[in-house]
Order: structure tokens, then C-alpha cells, then sequence
């Protein structure tokens, strides 16, 4: 943290991906996105669970509808760990969305480990989902 700010993590300690199913929607529609989060076993990275559980936000476009805006993922009761953290959520395309893609902005917010008697860290990774809409 610096100046009250949580560092960002690009994808060197964890590894985000994202789908969306389907990936192309009419307006009116619904989606469901999937996102996971997995330790980057390259560098040895790992889940610090003596603290708190991984959260993700999404920050939906106005008009746009999210079943759950905050996820949680608890944390396993092992001290650390290497599992994939998932979360899912159903999202709903306005009535009257224009035509083209759409890009979706959330956020998880988790502590990782790098190596194996690394230092534990306090990270953000921005998630963004694009999603086609079409009429």
C-alpha cells in the first residue's frame, strides 16, 4: 500500500481470466461471466489465508443489471494454498443497448505470497470483460 493506495497486480502473482457465456448477446439478454484467479506457479505465488477472503467487485455501465455486484471467495482452512478461486455472476444488457462491444470493469482484491518463504502482499487486479451486443 502506498499513500493509502493498494498496488495493482498486472498478472505476476495471479493469474485472472475471464469468460463470458455467451460472449455475444442481444439487448435484453442476459450473460454469465466466470472469472478465475490462480497463483502463478512460475514464481512460486500462493494464497495467504490467515487473512482475508478474496473479494471482487464489478462496476456494471449505467442501465446495465449485475445479480450480485461484491463477490466473496472464502479462504480454505490451510494456512496457504494454490487452488483456483472462482466466481460467477449473471449479467443483464439494457432493453435499449446500442449496438458494439461493451466493456465490463471489475476488480479482485486478495493477498498473495511470492516464493515459498516470500513476502505476503495485499494486491488489486482490474478485470475487465468485453461483451458483444447485437440487435
Amino acid at each position: 500500500e502506498i499513500d493509502g493506495r493498494i498496488l495493482r497486480d498486472d498478472g505476476t502473482y495471479i493469474v485472472a481470466e475471464s469468460t463470458l457465456v455467451p460472449g455475444t448477446v442481444a439487448a435484453g439478454a442476459s450473460t454469465r461471466a466466470h472469472i478465475t484467479f490462480l497463483p502463478n506457479a512460475a514464481i512460486q505465488a500462493h494464497w495467504n489465508n490467515e487473512v482475508d477472503d478474496l473479494v471482487f467487485w464489478i462496476e456494471p455501465p449505467a442501465g446495465w443489471e449485475v445479480d450480485r455486484r461484491g463477490l466473496t471467495v472464502a479462504n480454505p482452512p490451510q494456512t496457504v494454498s494454490l487452488e483456483p478461486r472462482k466466481v460467477e455472476l449473471e449479467i443483464r444488457v439494457p432493453d435499449n443497448a446500442a449496438n458494439g462491444e461493451v466493456t465490463l470493469p471489475g476488480y479482485a482484491l486478495y493477498y498473495v505470497c511470492e516464493d515459498v518463504n516470500g513476502i505476503c502482499l495485499y494486491r488489486r487486479q482490474d478485470v475487465a470483460m468485453t461483451l458483444r451486443v447485437h440487435n
